[in-house]
């Protein structure tokens, strides 16, 4: 449950952890407002495209490597976002991110129904739920808090870290789920 929260919630706190950072980003690369925000539309982006690849993959090749590749390709483009030196290569990583990040949401809710069914089913999807809104509620205001000690560029630290956490997590709780059967 602890693992396949935290891949839920991945992609909520990776990208709402990081909005208190814009004005910042923008003063500190040099660009407009609206060049900062295309971060947070290639993040959005890159999450639609990859659930539409990371599910057939989870189903075709079972569901532990695709979520160990993803957190590794998300880890991966958390360290390069904290590294970009400029608005294109910090946009083209959180792309990058979005992918990666949409594997918790489908592989994660594809291990949910590789585990449970009828009621304990709606429970997980109900406690999973919980936990991304509670994501949502409690990345900004951390973030808010980061930015003041760490700069944005820290809070971009913060999201490798977690990353660094959910892969080391997935690694060691997360088993096989998918029948060979299936």
């Amino acid at each position: 449950m602890l693992a396949l929260g935290l891949l839920a919630a991945i992609g909520p706190f990776a990208t709402d952890l990081y909005l208190p950072s814009f004005p910042l980003v923008s003063s500190d690369l040099e660009v407009a407002a609206s060049e900062v925000q295309l971060t947070l539309t290639g993040f959005m982006i890159g999450m639609a495209v990859g659930q539409l690849f990371w599910g057939p993959i989870s189903d075709r090749y079972r569901r532990r490597w695709p979520l160990l590749i993803a957190a590794v390709i998300f880890l991966a483009a958390s360290v390069a976002t904290a590294l970009s030196g400029n608005v294109e290569a910090l946009i083209a990583s959180r792309v990058v991110q979005g992918v990666a990040a949409s594997v918790g949401m489908v592989v994660g809710r594809a291990i949910g129904r590789d585990l449970a069914t009828g009621p304990a089913l709606a429970r997980l999807f109900s406690l999973l739920a919980v936990i991304i809104r509670i994501a949502l509620i409690v990345a900004p205001i951390f973030g808010g808090l980061l930015i003041g000690v760490v700069g944005w560029r820290g809070v971009l630290w913060a999201v490798a870290a977690f990353a660094l956490a959910v892969l080391a997590i997935t690694a060691i709780l997360v088993p096989e789920t998918l029948p060979p059967r299936r």
